[in-house]
């Protein structure tokens, strides 16, 4: 049996033991040196944490790591104890170092995660190591590569003690030099999820802007679509009505509505019949009818500078506010209005007071009612046209009848006419057959005769509608003035006046001055409401046309007077002194 030396038990017993206390202490500062760095994401900061770390831990004043990118042109450095000038080659060398010792890296498809060697251990760097300028007094140098585009060295100078380092000291090395990687790694990570999250939380804000942007498209598409189904249904309410009120009710009450107004109320000064029509909704435009319809004209004036700006487009509606009754004295229910007009002879203004909801009329609904009044104004220009529309169906058909009357009236005095000539006729049969049998016509029966014939002739025109008068009508009222013919001719040459000729048709179709107007007598009204009814009062007439019986010139002068044409003139000779002058004639 061999017995131990118990000096050399407790000498060993003692060197495992402070083996066992330094290990501890290396697993307690890599657990805390984990723990830190962890909570670090800013690459600077965790090469100087660590690099002091383990400067501490491994009791050397000297030291440097270094992190590369980018081919080694890119690189973070930090140094404790180096020189200034060693330092700044080791900073600017990354390309170099890259070149030596992580060339290999080009042609691998794919990296293995955490490569960690050590380069030297207690000597400085020999070989290819030599090829870079590492700090002169280098002792340990750990190559690290974390991935093909992050990689770099961790270099420590000789401890204080001048002792070599063992191999635990060298296993911590590059313990602390992997859970640097992992750091690195975890903030690389950290930035991305960071950028990630700025990206998301960038999309998220375009997303709302756009959210927002498809909301308020959407918001003004419901507007629109409101506004156009309104114009819609207006216009087709409105399309049937032919009275003015009535179409202002129905406007009134459709325009209310879409307003969702408690009140409102339209008022139309109709100039040609100088009247003012009043239509209204609600309680409070009640008192509508007191209203001082001349001060109400006065404010509708106001908004248009001159007559010509009733008809234009921008004057036709003009947004009416309560400002502009200020020092109006108008007790008007309004919150919310317009001023329209169609021309100078329809005007009006249009209010809506008191929303179902109380708030303010928007900019949207003052736009809907700018369009709603424009479409009132093209239903109020159809229901004028209707009345005009009906008031000439009236007139034509009074004149239609009026003619068809004249037509039969002609047509019995045709037939009179005939019996009347067979009557002569035979009568001159028996005159010839008496003449014949007494060869000789003696006085008496030339009287007899001659009265015979008065007799009948006044018979005829008494009991004839269309006959001739005994007593001529021109008897009785006073000539219109007579214009020479060479006057006429030089007023015929200037476009200065109108050629009336007062003759029948078929003397006219036969033979007429150029240019001249037939106009006659037994066709008058209907001709004249044709020709002559829009024709300016002060435009000079010259009528002729008249024989030995008839005076058709005088008579038509006469009813153009009658009309109101001031300035009628007879031509003095008629036709035949015309054409003596050589004047044109048709056809």
């Amino acid at each position: 049996m061999v017995k131990q030396n118990p000096t050399i038990d407790e000498s060993s017993s003692q060197s495992r033991l402070e083996q066992l206390e330094r290990q501890a202490y290396q697993l307690r500062i890599l657990n805390e040196a984990i723990r830190e760095l962890t909570l670090l994401e800013d690459q600077e900061e965790i090469l100087e944490k660590f690099l002091l770390i383990i400067l501490g831990t491994v009791g050397t004043s000297r030291g440097f790591a270094v992190s590369m990118q980018n081919y080694g042109r890119t690189s973070i450095f930090e140094s404790r104890g180096i020189a200034a000038s060693e330092a700044q080659i080791l900073r600017e060398c990354g390309p170099q170092i890259y070149g030596v010792y992580f060339n290999h890296l080009d042609v691998l498809e794919e990296v293995l995660p955490k490569q960690v060697r050590l380069v030297t251990v207690n000597e400085p760097p020999q070989g290819q190591d030599k090829e870079v300028a590492w700090p002169a007094d280098t002792r340990v140098l750990v190559q690290w590569t974390l991935s093909s585009d992050c990689y770099g060295f961790v270099g420590i100078g000789p401890k204080i003690t001048s002792n070599d380092y063992d191999t635990h000291e060298t296993d911590f090395l590059l313990s602390m030099t992997e859970v640097l990687m992992d750091c690195l790694k975890m903030a690389g990570s950290s930035r991305e999820v960071r950028q990630l999250n700025e990206d998301l939380l960038q999309k998220n804000m375009q997303l709302n802007n756009a959210l927002s942007h498809a909301q308020k498209a959407q918001s003004d598409l419901d507007r629109q679509v409101f506004h156009f189904k309104a114009l819609s249904e207006m216009a087709r309410e409105l399309s049937g009505v032919f009275d003015k009120k009535k179409l202002l009710d129905g406007f009134l009450l459709m325009a209310q509505g879409a307003m969702s107004a408690r009140c409102g109320f339209i008022l139309l000064f109709d100039v040609q019949e100088n009247r003012l029509i009043i239509s209204r909704r609600g309680d409070k435009a009640k008192a509508l009818d007191q209203l001082d319809q001349t001060r109400v004209k006065q404010l509708v004036l106001s908004f248009y500078p001159s007559p010509a700006c009733f008809s234009l487009p921008d004057f036709k509606v003009q947004p009416l506010q309560t400002s502009h009754l200020a020092g109006q004295a108008l007790d008007l229910p309004l919150d919310m209005g317009a001023v329209f007009s169609l021309d100078e002879n329809y005007f009006g203004l249009m209010g809506f007071c008191s929303k179902i909801t109380d708030e303010e009329f928007s900019t949207d609904e003052e736009e809907l009612l700018t369009s709603l009044t424009r479409n009132f104004l093209l239903s109020l220009e159809n229901v004028l046209s209707f009345e005009i529309i009906q008031k000439l169906n009236l007139d034509l058909g009074r004149r239609n009848y009026e003619l068809s009357k004249t037509i039969e009236e002609l047509r019995e005095t045709r037939d009179r006419v005939n019996v009347l000539q067979k009557a002569g006729n035979r009568i001159s049969s028996l005159i010839k057959n008496e003449l014949t049998r007494l060869e000789r016509v003696n006085a008496v029966d030339f009287i007899l005769i001659f009265s015979l014939t008065l007799v009948l002739s006044l018979t005829y025109n008494l009991s004839s509608p269309g006959g001739t008068s005994p007593i001529p009508k021109t008897w009785t009222f006073t000539s219109a003035p007579e214009i020479e013919a060479d006057w006429a001719a030089l007023k015929h040459q200037n476009n200065a006046a109108v050629f009336v000729d007062a003759r029948p048709n078929e003397f006219y179709s036969q033979e007429r001055i150029a240019d001249a107007v037939s106009l006659p007598l037994n066709l008058f009204d209907f001709v004249y409401l044709m020709r002559f009814a829009n024709m300016d009062p002060e435009k000079e007439l010259i009528v002729y046309g008249r024989n030995i019986s008839r005076r058709y010139d005088e008579k038509v002068a006469h009813e153009l007077s009658l009309r109101g044409h001031k300035n009628v003139r007879i031509l003095a000779g008629g036709l035949n002194e015309w054409k003596k002058l050589n004047m044109p004639v048709e056809p």
